[in-house]
Formats: structure tokens, sequence, C-alpha cells
């Protein structure tokens, strides 16, 4: 799995994060990323251009151009752009294309933290090698037991949370501030509402998501009123 930073305006990020645009597109002259660079499952993070991080995805199925020429990027024009949500301005500014990548955009939610990356003022979509790819996200399978003694253990996750104490956001906004105890729990021992409320079950996660420093966003991804 690889990790990538795309560069967009904020009105495009507002489309991904309302669900309108499910397709993210480059259109390019030569090849460059992401042409050939992305795979079904790879991480994509979302950063205003000239702002923050604003939203994370997961890639879809990904379907790719090479060769292409006015008569065929105004067939593609009609076959994606209802779901790329590119205004006309935007394909004129893409007709001399000859490589295209469109990733369909999968769970995409919002974030305020991303990967570290070096910017650069004329690259608009970064591959991020493994070293570079700063885990940001961690999701925690619960178990039968966590759930009735209400704790959540971090197990084979403690590179995750750094020494010491740090801030949880609980899913209300409100925040307290706790630890990793030596039995690799999180100190914090009010899980019980939040577990009841989201109607977890053995098997479900808990996902923390860093968003600050030493600050992490707790959020339940599966829950009692999405089930099937």
């Amino acid at each position: 799995m690889t990790t990538h930073v795309a560069i967009l305006w904020a009105k495009y990020i507002d489309l991904i994060l309302d669900g309108t645009k499910t397709v993210e597109s480059r259109l390019m002259t030569n090849r460059q990323p992401p042409y050939g660079m992305v795979k079904e499952g790879d991480v994509i993070y979302f950063k205003q251009s000239g702002g923050p991080f604003r939203a994370v995805a997961r890639a879809g199925k990904v379907v790719e151009f090479e060769g292409l020429n006015v008569p065929k990027l105004r067939a593609i024009y009609k076959e994606f752009n209802a779901r790329v949500c590119g205004d006309r301005a935007y394909w004129q500014r893409k007709e001399h294309s000859r490589f295209a990548t469109f990733i369909t955009i999968n769970d995409a939610r919002p974030t305020e933290a991303g990967p570290i990356f070096k910017a650069s003022a004329w690259k608009a979509w970064h591959v991020l090698k493994s070293d570079m790819a700063t885990e940001r996200t961690l999701e925690i399978k619960l178990t039968g037991g966590a759930i009735r003694n209400r704790y959540v253990s971090v197990t084979g996750h403690e590179g995750f949370f750094p020494s010491g104490m740090f801030s949880v956001v609980l899913p209300d906004g409100s925040e307290i501030t706790t630890d990793v105890n030596p039995r690799k729990l999180i100190r914090y021992r009010g899980w019980r509402p939040w577990f009841e409320r989201a109607g977890v079950m053995e098997g479900d996660t808990v996902r923390f998501e860093q968003v600050g420093n030493k600050r992490y966003r707790v959020s339940f991804p599966v829950n009692g009123s999405n089930r099937a």
C-alpha cells in the first residue's frame, strides 16, 4: 500500500467530503504522478492548495489512458465528468493532455492532519516513500472482553502514541488527557457510554486519528446503526 498527497482547490475537497465528487482526475501532457503509481487500496490525503489537510480516502478503481487527443478527451469528459465535477475551465486547460488517471474515491472523511512530505510549488501530487508516510490513523479491533470491561488495548500499536500524557478528543468534541498504562491500556476508563452509543460489537473498531501534537480524535467507524 502506498500513501499519496493530492493538492486540490478547496471547492473540490468540499465536494469530496459531501459525496458529490467521487472520482479524482489527473490529466497531463507527460507521464508523471499519479499516472502508473496508484493502486486500489492506496491511501490518499487531500490537502487544500495553500492550506491544510482536509480529507483522507482510499483509492478504489483506477482507470488510465495514454495517447489522448481532442476526440478522446471529449469522450472521457462525457464518461467521467459527472463524478469528477470539473468545470469548463478545467477541461479547457487540459485539452493538450496525452495521459490521464481517474481514481474512484472510497471512504472519504475529514481530517486535520496528514503525512510529512516535502512540498513543491509545481507538484500537485506526491507519492510518498514508506519512510515518509507517517501513519496518522490507527484502528484498534475491540474484543468481547474489551467491550464488557470498558477498555481499549494498544498492544501491538504502542509506537502510535507518545510516551507520557496525550489528549483524546471524544466523539462529542469533549477532550480528556490520558496515557498508556503498564498493561498497554489507555488509562481513560470512560469508554462504556461511547461503546453503547456506537453500538459496538466484538470485532468492531475504534479509530484514533492524530489531529495535532499529542492530540488524537476518537471515532467508531462501524456501529449498530449502519450494520446490515
